[in-house]
């Protein structure tokens, strides 16, 4: 329900005259790095620690809206928020925002969570946290109905708002695809013996994060140690699958350039693709795109292109992708 608070403030912005408002946002976010940072690694985290701090902000600035949270996880409804964008209106939530990120206070969240709903990955990271919700095994039945809708209600907003393109969620999920799908492989051909050492470490880690946040609750606690000690184990696995909801492919939150790229292809075991020298070029034009992408949205720049450039610049990823394939089948095969 926090992820309809953070959609709806998002909509009620756009009712103001917000483009200078904007401006300062991304001036702010420029000048505070650090800052900004910090807050984005709160939003990542598994505890939901930056979650739990803007649901305290928003219970501040609207005290109604923790009612209507009430009764709509009573009534598991998510796909109408009409009530909810008529309720933030009314009690002026835009303004109340604006003017909390112009005094500027250090101890404010909202000068940061403006920054990354605007500029960051804050779509992409709400339907993945949706996501990772929906996969996780101690997701009730119940809950699982709740977030669907509540993607679907993400993904919409944030194309109707011209924020995100339908294209955009497109490419976003393609490169994470391929490598679930290439984890997968493995995981589904290999033991805990024969496993390669980079995908054993990230499903150690992960494992390891899951029992911090449940270090609490000892019937989930137990399963989390018993899976470590399985998968750490001196007797071979006669099979991983119990171990698939531990790949996690996604981008980091905010980050989707080069340094980012090269973390998840070494991570799940691309790292000599790394070492290609198709791959120096194939970086220089990515970053470019990347650079040309950045400035369009949010930022509504029009870029400078011909139809060779385009034609350019499909040819080199056609060529990453090709190289990524052929390492895939080749790792996968050597199982």
């Amino acid at each position: 329900m926090l992820i309809i608070f953070l959609v709806a403030i998002v909509f009620d912005m756009a009712q103001q005259d917000f483009d200078n408002f904007k401006q300062q946002i991304k001036d702010w976010m420029d000048a505070h790095p650090e800052e900004y940072d910090c807050f984005e690694e709160e939003m990542n985290r598994k505890d939901n620690a930056g979650y739990q701090q803007i649901l305290r902000k928003a219970f501040s600035l609207v005290p109604k809206y923790q009612k209507i949270i009430r009764k709509r996880v009573n009534q598991v409804s998510t796909e109408d928020i009409s009530d909810i964008e008529t309720l933030f209106s009314a009690n002026n939530l835009a303004e109340s925002l604006i003017n909390e990120f112009e005094k500027s206070s250090p101890e404010s969240i909202v000068p940061a969570m403006l920054s990354w709903l605007y500029f960051g990955k804050s779509f992409e990271r709400m339907v993945e946290r949706g996501e990772e919700i929906r996969r996780n095994p101690e997701t009730t039945f119940a809950e699982r109905i709740v977030i669907l809708p509540i993607i679907k209600l993400v993904i919409a907003r944030s194309i109707s708002l011209g924020l995100r393109t339908k294209t955009d969620w497109e490419k976003h999920r393609e490169f994470e695809n391929f490598l679930d799908e290439c984890a997968y492989g493995l995981i589904s051909k290999t033991t805990n013996h024969t496993l390669c050492e980079e995908l054993f470490e990230h499903i150690v880690d992960d494992i390891i994060g899951r029992l911090e946040t449940t270090k609490n609750n000892k019937s989930k606690r137990r399963q989390h140690i018993n899976k470590l000690i399985d998968l750490c184990s001196t007797n071979e696995s006669a099979s991983l699958e119990r171990y698939r909801d531990h790949v996690n492919s996604k981008l980091k939150i905010g980050k989707h350039g080069q340094q980012e790229i090269e973390r998840l292809l070494t991570k799940f075991g691309f790292g000599s693709v790394l070492e290609s020298p198709t791959m120096s070029e194939f970086f220089q034009r990515f970053n470019s795109l990347n650079n040309i992408r950045n400035n369009i949205v949010p930022e509504d720049a029009t870029p400078s292109l011909t139809h060779t450039d385009v034609q350019n610049y499909l040819s080199v990823i056609d060529g990453f992708v090709q190289e990524i394939q052929n390492r895939a089948t080749e790792i996968i095969a050597s199982v």
